[in-house]
């Protein structure tokens, strides 16, 4: 939400309480055959009211605009709250005394001083009732002022996180297993002199994935095809130490053009070879995207080690694929992820409706 935001969401309703309270005494007063209301009309109702809106938003944004932010939020609490008390029971009823004056000098209406003579007690009243109205306006300035300044506060921390976040997303789509990178390089030497075609080959399916991981995962969205295209090549990659190939099921039943953010499953198949024995006969990894009605759906279970490695940088990846999926698809999402017996499981679905 733009910084204009909170600052409308605030002020548009005091605009619009100001000028509905002042509307409401004016009329009331021109109503009730109020004398001086009555002799001068709709000129002095204008007058009369345009008066108290400058009082009214003077004292609210005095406190608003420039005592809390320049002072209160800065610490200053003495000289704010000595300015405070000075403007409250001086400075705001010497300003609506002074357009009140004004007034009666442009309609000819008798002085506000000649009260303190005829009606000493009705003046100090209307002091007394000057500085309340002006202390509830203030009020109202500092506590706007102050939740707005919450408000930012809160939204610039989550800016903050959402930026960490990215910046550890960037780190991890920027980097394959580095035993991934080993242990093909080291079958890719194995193939040369054995499988020279076939090590060819391997050498460019590892070109692909490097290319896809340093130009491709830029981008915020890439076609869809075009991960599922990768995630083979890592299969593809992953499979060539395996005595046993077929222990690896990887399914795909995409109809779609739509696109996706990359390397957006890399980290549970990634996970799902890492904690996967797949030369033991009885280990299994199995793989499947498909789409439904515009839902994505992508599942992978694998049979755990028996002897598990140690799990800190794979919950630490899980997790951040987690709130990758929270900031790219707040709401519209479900993640399951279980461990049952020896066997893994990740469900994942996405909205991918607009």
């Amino acid at each position: 939400m733009k910084r204009k935001a909170p600052f409308l969401f605030i002020n548009i309703p005091i605009w619009i309480a100001v000028l509905s309270f002042t509307y409401a005494i004016g009329v009331d007063r021109y109503f009730n055959q109020a004398e001086m209301f009555v002799d001068r009309g709709i000129p002095y109702l204008f007058s009369y009211s345009l008066e108290m809106i400058i009082w009214f938003f003077t004292s609210f944004y005095l406190f608003y605009s420039f005592l809390v932010p320049k002072y209160l939020l800065k610490g200053k609490y003495l000289i704010f709250w000595s300015l405070s008390a000075g403007y409250i029971l001086f400075g705001g009823p010497f300003l609506i005394f002074a357009l009140q004056e004004l007034n009666n000098l442009i309609f000819s209406l008798p002085s506000t001083f000649q009260l303190l003579r005829t009606a000493p007690t009705m003046f100090f009243f209307g002091v007394v009732l000057w500085m309340g109205i002006t202390l509830i306006f203030s009020f109202l300035g500092s506590i706007f002022r102050l939740a707005v300044n919450s408000f930012l506060n809160i939204q610039h921390i989550n800016e903050l996180e959402n930026q960490n976040l990215l910046n550890e997303i960037r780190v991890i789509k920027s980097k394959l297993n580095p035993h991934f990178l080993f242990n093909t390089l080291n079958n890719i030497d194995a193939l040369i002199l054995t499988k020279p075609q076939q090590a060819s080959a391997t050498l460019s399916k590892l070109s692909e994935i490097l290319r896809y991981v340093v130009y491709e995962t830029e981008k915020e969205l890439i076609p869809i095809q075009e991960e599922i295209e990768n995630i083979q090549r890592y299969i593809a990659l992953e499979t060539i130490r395996l005595v046993n190939p077929d222990a690896v099921n990887f399914s795909s039943s995409i109809q779609t053009f739509s696109n996706i953010p990359p390397m957006i499953f890399f980290p549970f198949i990634e996970n799902g070879f890492k904690h996967s024995n797949l030369n033991n006969e009885n280990h299994q990894l199995k793989i499947s995207i498909s789409e439904e009605n515009n839902i994505l759906l992508f599942n992978c279970s694998n049979t755990i080690k028996e002897k598990a490695d140690n799990k800190t940088d794979s919950g630490v990846g899980l997790e951040l694929a987690r709130k990758r999926l929270e900031l790219l698809y707040p709401n519209k999402f479900i993640l399951q992820m279980k461990q049952e017996n020896n066997e893994f499981r990740v469900f994942l679905q996405i909205d991918l409706n607009k």
